[in-house]
């Protein structure tokens, strides 16, 4: 009983995801520019507030300093420590790297087909109108059309996600854009619009209902037709590929190697650089082996939560997938398609 209410007060406004999604659009734009002050004086954003609330990297930087101090202050006779070499340490951190390099390589390459998906989506969604606008199909209708694909591509996302839902997100939008009427909304609700396909594919089906009617008013051309239907079902396609990655995430078994051989190796390299601080020739201030443990730490944990992020791209952090600004943008390009005009033409101009 209290599992939904909580899950429904703890869901961001639509405030918040209109806060969070101008964000993204100023870390882009960041990103674009590649100004390095600029971006290393970026805080909200960065792996950094991640990295400070992982708890492997203070249990690390203390194991650290406990070892320098016991080895220092207690136990200062290298022969009361296991001894490690500078080698083996560079041996277990070459395969580390390779692998922590690997994981985020392949969870970026998700996030990358992921973003191509959403392209595809707009893409889909402006070539049927396109199509519809240079055909012979009435304003009015083509109007209807644009309306219903992008109310296929909204529903696509809220179903996606559990960050998106019909109070955050469709009914402003819904109310401003009008994209369907108070009977078509009904129909969606009775349906199941938070969470799942079924609301999104049914528009598809209203709106391949509606080229076949417009092939037998002969508004459409048979290949006008097969092009629009083409691109609905593209659209449909391009959200089923979103779909099938939620479904499918990184094996767990992949991810529990990573998190296991990661967990196990920094507490050895803070041990090893403890121990290599007790040599004479490697006399130096111990801030120098310090920072060396703590960079060491924002790479591997770094990469950990660099994997985990893009692996869902879909949620309400900044660095997700810009998804309010796709259907906004491709919305607002569509009708733009539509409402073209093109100004009289007469022959003897062109000579």
């Amino acid at each position: 009983f209290f599992s939904p209410l909580a899950a429904r007060f703890l869901m961001p406004s639509e405030a918040q995801l209109k806060a969070t999604e101008l964000r993204r659009r100023e870390l882009l734009r960041k990103s674009r520019e590649g100004n390095v002050w600029s971006m290393l004086g970026t805080w909200h954003g960065t792996i950094l507030p991640d990295i400070l609330k992982s708890p492997a990297l203070f249990f690390n930087i203390l194991l650290y300093f406990g070892f320098r101090a016991l080895m220092r202050f207690v136990w200062t006779d290298k022969n009361d420590w296991p001894s490690i070499q500078p080698s083996q340490i560079g041996i277990i951190g070459g395969f580390m790297s390779f692998f922590l390099v690997f994981f985020a390589s392949q969870t970026y390459s998700r996030f990358n087909a992921q973003y191509n998906s959403c392209m595809a989506c707009e893409g889909a969604i402006l070539d049927a109108c396109t199509v519809a606008r240079a055909s012979k199909m009435p304003y009015d209708y083509c109007l209807r059309m644009q309306r219903h694909l992008n109310a296929v591509h909204i529903l696509g996302y809220i179903g996606l996600s559990d960050v998106y839902n019909y109070d955050n997100f469709f009914h402003w939008f819904n109310e401003e854009h009008k994209l369907l009427n108070e009977e078509e909304v009904s129909r969606v609700k009775d349906i199941g619009v938070d969470g799942g396909t079924s609301a999104h594919r049914e528009i598809v089906v209203w709106l391949l209902m509606f080229v076949n009617e417009q092939l037998e008013l002969q508004h459409l051309s048979v290949m006008g037709a097969r092009n629009i239907q083409t691109q609905i079902l593209t659209l449909r396609d391009q959200l089923a590929v979103l779909y099938e990655h939620a479904d499918q995430p990184i094996p767990f078994i992949y991810v529990h190697m990573v998190y296991l051989l990661t967990s196990a190796y920094l507490p050895i390299f803070s041990y090893g650089m403890a121990y290599i601080e007790m040599n004479p020739a490697a006399r130096r201030p111990e801030i120098i082996g310090s920072m060396l443990v703590t960079l060491n730490l924002i790479f591997v944990v770094g990469i950990r939560v660099l994997g985990k992020k893009l692996s869902d791209p879909f949620g309400a952090d900044v660095e997700d997938l810009s998804t309010m600004h796709y259907v906004e943008h491709t919305n607002a390009e569509s009708l733009r398609i539509i409402h073209a005009q093109p100004p009289p033409w007469e022959a003897e101009k062109e000579v």
